[in-house]
């Protein structure tokens, strides 16, 4: 099955040197068997990775000044692809029909 992934930033405020202009903020999935995504956070710090197979990736997020320098350290996360458990508490005499 195939997912979805959302990344969406929560930016903090970040000191960069005097003059340094924040001009993108580049976003990497990975995984064992390589790069399932890559891209560019929008306006808004989302990113989007579509038609992504189960399994465990990396997502990588750096901040890139206006020369293509990366800005200070990634924001590197754990991301669990797989499709949820579900649970159903069924009452006694109750039916449920899942289609």
């Amino acid at each position: 099955m195939v997912h979805t992934v959302t990344y969406k930033a929560v930016f903090t405020s970040t000191s960069f040197p005097a003059g340094t202009v924040l001009a993108s903020t580049s976003a990497t999935l990975s995984n064992s068997s390589g790069v399932a995504g890559t891209g560019n956070l929008d306006a808004t710090g989302t990113i989007v990775f579509p038609s992504i197979a189960d399994g465990t990736y990396t997502l990588t997020v750096q901040n890139i000044d206006s020369h293509g320098n990366n800005l200070g350290n990634p924001y590197i996360v754990s991301v669990v692809v797989s499709d949820p458990p579900v649970m159903i508490n069924v009452p006694t005499g109750g039916t449920v029909t899942i289609s």
